[in-house]
């Protein structure tokens, strides 16, 4: 959520910088104009005719410097706005992958939807990926606990965290998971001796 909102104030940014650079563009073709109309419509002689285009000279040099520097600046100040863009959508694109394949999509999906609301509706999750991501941790632990052994331990401590379970919530699952999988695997263990 944070990588978005940095990725549209960076366009909002770059959006202000066009604007800028296209009122300073419009603000020396403007001046460049009417020095050109000045010196076009002054028809006097000689030493008038000097001292004024050296005026208007100095004039057009001292504009076009003063424009043409700001000019360059916002340049490269959007040119880095853009880098800082390109390199966001790269980190975020590289960061969307690596949540792909460290969480596999379930085959089919399993949809919870309570009185018409969403699985992440009023839970306080930062986005919908958190439920997202909840959901199919949950779905793969409902699914097949038995076979899991220890890992239905580690699942049950990711659905705690990402549920946000208070520390006393959290420390009876997991001691109630262990104490299961330590009996369900004590039990085949014995079995197998036994011969039962």
């Amino acid at each position: 959520l944070r990588r978005f909102q940095a990725v549209r104030e960076l366009q909002r940014e770059v959006k202000q910088l066009y604007v800028e650079l296209n009122e300073k563009t419009e603000a020396l073709d403007e001046a460049r104009a009417r020095i050109s109309e000045l010196e076009s419509s002054s028809s006097k002689a000689g030493e008038e005719a000097v001292i004024q285009k050296t005026i208007h000279t100095d004039v057009d040099a001292s504009l076009n410097y003063g424009y043409e520097e700001e000019l360059e600046s916002m340049r490269r100040k959007l040119k880095d706005c853009h880098k800082e863009v390109d390199g966001l959508r790269e980190t975020n694109s590289r960061l969307e992958r690596l949540l792909e394949q460290s969480h596999p999509q379930p085959s089919s999906p399993a949809v919870i939807n309570v009185n018409g609301g969403s699985l992440y509706d009023g839970m306080g999750f930062a986005d919908p990926a958190e439920a997202e991501y909840l959901k199919n941790v949950l779905y793969r632990y409902m699914c097949s606990r038995e076979n899991l052994g220890k890992e239905a331990v580690t699942l049950a401590r990711v659905i705690g965290t990402v549920a946000k379970f208070s520390k006393s919530e959290m420390d009876n699952v997991i001691s109630r998971e262990e104490s299961r999988v330590a009996g369900w695997v004590g039990g085949t263990v014995s079995h197998v001796l036994t011969g039962r």
